[in-house]
This record gives C-alpha cells, structure tokens and sequence, in this order.
C-alpha cells in the first residue's frame, strides 16, 4: 500500500464518519496512520498549529471520533501528556449492551 492509497482510505474513514472542516480531517487523516499521538506532537506531524489542534481534538473528543489513552512523556516537550487515538467501532455484541 502506498503513502497516498494509506492518505485516501483515512480520508474516506474520517469522511464517512461526518468529520468536516480541513483541520479536523487532516489531524484524523495523521492519528489513523500514526496512532498515540500527543497534542503537541500530532500539531508536529500534520502541520497544524498548537492551538488549532487543542480546539479540533477537544471537538473530535465530543463527536467520539477519537480518545485519550492514558499518558506518556511527549516525544516534544519531555512532559507527561495524553496520547490521542482514532476511537475504533465497538465489536457488534458490545453495541448491543
């Protein structure tokens, strides 16, 4: 799989989850091909500011597009932080409880 065949299928996961706006769609395109992400360093790999991507992950968080799973020191900073991940679909016999 290429790098723009693995760009297109997060395009089109975060797409079909309704996901709009460019920031938004570009952080969920980085954290579906590079998982566990803090803040600062998914502000690193997609280019979009700091402050632009505390606002979008805090939206993305309500929409539960993504989650916090738990901490580790940022690769950036050296500080203790919330790793961010795409929240996957529960399996079908845990959406039915």
């Amino acid at each position: 799989m290429s790098v723009r065949d693995t760009s297109h299928e997060a395009y089109e996961y975060v797409r079909k989850r309704g996901i709009t706006g460019a920031q938004s769609v570009r952080l969920g395109q980085v954290l579906y091909s590079r998982p566990l992400l803090t803040r600062q360093e998914l502000s690193r790999a997609s280019g979009v500011a700091i402050n632009a991507v505390c606002g979008r992950v805090n939206e993305l968080i309500k929409a539960h597009f993504i989650q916090e799973c738990g901490k580790r020191p940022c690769r950036i900073t050296g500080r203790t932080a919330y790793v961010l991940n795409i929240r996957r679909p529960l399996p079908k016999q845990e959406q039915l409880l």
